[in-house]
């Protein structure tokens, strides 16, 4: 296939896919589309009440596969939260690898009481 026949085909495809996404009325898309854009203003800037929570290392964690790392930090979170008498309802998401922690979605006296917490 020549350089300009790939090019001719990559456009029907490309034009092909965004018929079909303009033509799309369903809501539940809307709204994801609508989130992204929206979270992508947000990049970067502070939102109230929304925090992210890295724990200090303490040691290797290089072998848990993701799931079981992700696992370990919400053990570790609720236990952490707990002792702060914060429910663990509060954390939105967890991250095991190339952070340790998670994000939550906290008040200022949660934010002051987490503070005093060592392995923080």
């Amino acid at each position: 296939m020549t350089i300009k026949a790939k090019h001719i085909f990559l456009g029907a495809a490309l034009f092909t896919g965004m018929s079909f996404f303009s033509s799309c009325e369903d809501d539940r898309f809307v709204e994801q589309v609508n989130q992204v854009v929206q979270s992508s203003e947000q990049n970067g800037a502070i939102i109230p009440g929304k925090y992210i929570v890295r724990f200090k290392d303490n040691g290797s964690k290089e072998g848990l596969s993701y799931k079981k790392a992700k696992t370990d930090v919400r053990m570790e979170a609720t236990a952490m939260l707990a002792a702060h008498s914060i429910s663990s309802d509060v954390i939105t998401e967890t991250y095991g690898v190339a952070i340790r922690g998670f994000a939550a979605n906290l008040t200022e006296a949660e934010v002051a009481a987490l503070q005093t917490n060592p392995n923080i």
